[in-house]
């Protein structure tokens, strides 16, 4: 299975660069992938949880600092985004739904347990 139709369209996991983040990305790969049957695909890694912001958002060098590569007319191919600390970056977070309203991530919660930085 595809997000759209038969094209092939995978769900794209993003990895952060940490032991918990390569785990818990493995652990949703094999729950989306062998038990729900949807065409998936790992990327990154990521060394920080705002990496993973602009991965989501769909630009194409999340990982550059000077330039995330972010641009109007962007489609994600980044989905899923797990263990990431978001509270600490709460203003990267409000810059990326002001400036790409069309493309901002969303959170969806929490895993059990809230880490800060």
């Amino acid at each position: 299975k595809s997000l759209v139709g038969q094209a092939p369209y995978p769900i794209g996991i993003w990895v952060n660069g940490w032991p918990a983040g390569y785990v818990t990305a493995a652990v949703v790969r094999i729950l989306l992938a062998e038990k729900i049957g949807f065409n998936t695909v790992e990327r990154g890694p990521g060394p920080t949880t705002v990496d993973a912001f602009y991965a989501l958002t769909g630009c194409a060098t999340p990982t550059n600092m000077q330039d995330r590569g972010c641009s109007a007319s962007m489609t994600t191919q980044n989905h899923i985004n797990v263990e990431g600390w978001t509270e600490s970056f709460a203003s990267t977070w409000a810059a990326i739904e002001r400036d790409y309203p069309q493309n901002a991530p969303r959170n969806l919660g929490n895993m059990g347990y809230l880490g800060k930085t």
